[in-house]
């Protein structure tokens, strides 16, 4: 389910841009958004944005800019649960897409929730919320929405999607659990995993036939390294490397799909 209205205030990068974040990326060690940030401030000159980077050594940080918190708190207001006080639900958070402009399952939710820092899923707090548009330095639904292909392109970005992937294990679990249900974990692998996993089907498949336990933190972590180091090439697949059990059963299971097919 992919949505794809409401997008047109986004900025989409051009290839010769996505180059040139690239470049930029590979030659100071910036995150796709930091690099996207100094380029589009140094009017897309990748020497000017390099000097900047380097001239502030360790300590560069992309500027935020300045917002304003009580109207955070006036555009917090209507999305506020009348029983929950100082949070945001599950309805409060369908209106907050809605307003956006998003599917609630689009990826880019994942994002603005780990700028949050949001510590349970279908939960944003007062505090939460503030914290994180002060960090995306926006105060407004239109800035947000302004901000939305930025967000997403930072998921092209693999550290930085480790890193959204990573805090989704962390929002996803039940409170006071140490594992992720399974039918949240598919759900999430099938939003974040869309266009990575050239065997997501399968995967998928495979859980919903084979699978009945919760998912464990290491679990999650090495299908995102199963997916960086063999994806849809199973015959690299190393069966002595240290993968857990269900990823050798489910190469198992694509060998013998090929098999059969």
């Amino acid at each position: 389910k992919r949505y794809k209205g409401a997008t047109t205030m986004s900025h989409s990068y051009s290839r010769s841009e996505r180059a040139l974040i690239s470049q930029l990326q590979n030659f100071t060690g910036a995150s796709f958004s930091q690099a996207a940030q100094l380029l589009k401030s140094n009017g897309w000159n990748i020497e000017v944005a390099a000097d900047v980077t380097f001239s502030h050594g360790d300590s560069f940080q992309p500027q935020v800019p300045e917002v304003d918190t009580q109207r955070i708190e006036t555009w917090f207001a209507p999305y506020q649960d009348e029983e929950s006080n100082n949070k945001m639900l599950v309805d409060g958070i369908s209106k907050f897409c809605e307003d956006l402009g998003i599917d609630p399952e689009d990826s880019v939710i994942l994002v603005i929730s780990e700028y949050m820092d949001a510590a349970h899923m279908l939960e944003y707090t007062k505090e939460e919320f503030i914290n994180g548009m002060r960090k995306m330095g926006v105060d407004t639904v239109d800035g947000l929405r302004s901000k939305l292909d930025d967000l997403r392109n930072e998921l092209k970005d693999k550290e930085r999607f480790q890193q959204v992937y990573m805090f989704t294990f962390k929002f996803a679990r039940p409170i006071g659990q140490k594992s992720m249900m399974l039918d949240v974990a598919m759900a999430l692998w099938k939003i974040l995993l869309a266009d990575r996993f050239d065997l997501l089907d399968q995967w998928i498949e495979f859980l919903e036939k084979n699978r009945t336990t919760a998912v464990t933190r290491d679990e999650w972590s090495l299908v995102l390294e199963f997916v960086d180091k063999v994806n849809g090439d199973v015959e690299s697949y190393d069966e002595d490397g240290a993968w857990p059990i269900v990823i050798d059963d489910f190469v198992e299971y694509v060998k013998n799909l090929s098999k059969t097919d």
